[in-house]
């Protein structure tokens, strides 16, 4: 038995159509065994507490399962009552190489300094070039800590023989977005136009896997950069509006185009009202310009609580923002400009208010 009868049960012609059924199903079940997540994470356990000599089998049934084992180990990082393992974790991790980097890599986005330390030494362990990027904001960001910096810098070192500059990381950095920006995937789209994509889950305190349409998964990988490029270069008013936009546009497409953002509130929303008004009808404006309807009407919908009726025209009785919006060419984000209109309830004729 093994892979050599299933692959002769699965293309042997005198076998089918029942021998393919057969050979799917066991390779079926044998990918959920591998797989499944107790099991995982029971396996992580005997392999801490396992002597050098028994841990090789062990580290064998951890490749079987793939991306799926790196949640249990970086559960291990995240818990300090396991620091004496933690060395050894980051080890085995690294060793797993390439079937876990993303699920790692994701790890970054984790609030926990303590654990966003561990992941970084894993990235520069496994001289993965794909997490480079990632790695460039707590390399170079102003607000990084001494402790993330160093580490950052090192990994990078690791993985690139050298620390790029900040003229070399905006450039790279930019470019990048752009691809995206301009419909470049960040990964292989399957036969449902879907790519899949590993997240931080904060709730869980664990990576996880999503599946996002095409187009979403550029949006997210472009909002990404935006946050290095903004992270790296915080007093840049493009990278600042780029970073806005971007973030809001994504959480409008994965929360949905008809819900507001307010419904399910999240980290974009909050920097977005924070930013202040003047930024936000920037931004307006960038979003309209760039066809980004998400971000638009996210924007419109945040200045309908932050802003007023005196936001409709300037001085000179020129359309501002929310004005413009209503002549844009997408019916929602005409729609949702005339709803916050409505609730400013205007004590005047407006540009657009003949429409």
């Amino acid at each position: 038995y093994g892979p050599a009868l299933f692959l002769r049960l699965a293309t042997d012609e005198s076998l089918q159509p029942e021998g393919a059924a057969v050979s799917k199903s066991v390779t079926d079940a044998a990918q959920q065994l591998n797989t499944n997540e107790q099991r995982l994470a029971e396996l992580v356990q005997r392999f801490l507490a396992a002597t050098p000599d028994a841990r090789g089998p062990i580290l064998v049934e951890l490749k079987r399962g793939g991306t799926a084992a790196a949640a249990p180990l970086i559960a291990v990082l995240a818990d300090a009552s396991q620091a004496d393992h933690h060395r050894l974790t980051r080890g085995t991790l690294a060793a797993l190489g390439e079937s876990v980097a993303a699920p790692v890599t994701a790890a970054l986005q984790s609030a926990d300094e303590a654990l966003q330390l561990q992941i970084i030494d894993v990235l520069g362990q496994m001289k993965n070039r794909a997490a480079a990027p990632y790695l460039l904001e707590p390399a170079l960001a102003e607000d990084s800590s001494a402790d993330l910096q160093q580490a950052a810098k090192k990994a990078l070192e690791q993985i690139l023989g050298g620390v790029p500059s900040l003229e070399e990381t905006t450039r790279f950095v930019t470019k990048r977005m752009e691809s995206y920006l301009d419909g470049a995937y960040p990964g292989q789209v399957d036969e449902e136009n879907q790519v899949t994509r590993w997240f931080w889950n904060p709730e869980k305190n664990a990576p996880e896997l999503i599946r996002l349409a095409a187009d979403d998964a550029s949006f997210a990988a472009a909002a990404e950069m935006a946050d290095v490029l903004h992270a790296v270069s915080p007093g840049n008013h493009e990278f600042a509006l780029m970073n806005l936009v971007t973030s809001l546009e994504t959480a409008k497409r994965l929360t949905g185009f008809d819900r507001p953002l307010s419904s399910a509130g999240g980290n974009a929303r909050d920097a977005a009202a924070s930013a202040g008004v003047d930024q936000l009808e920037q931004a307006l404006i960038l979003s309209l310009q760039m066809k980004m309807q998400g971000a638009a009407a996210a924007i419109i919908e945040i200045l309908g609580e932050t802003g007023n009726a005196s936001m409709l025209e300037d001085a000179a009785g020129q359309p501002r923002a929310v004005s413009l919006a209503l002549l844009d060419g997408n019916r929602r984000v005409r729609f949702t400009a005339a709803q916050t209109i409505v609730g400013w309830n205007p004590a005047k004729a407006y540009p657009g208010s003949s429409r």
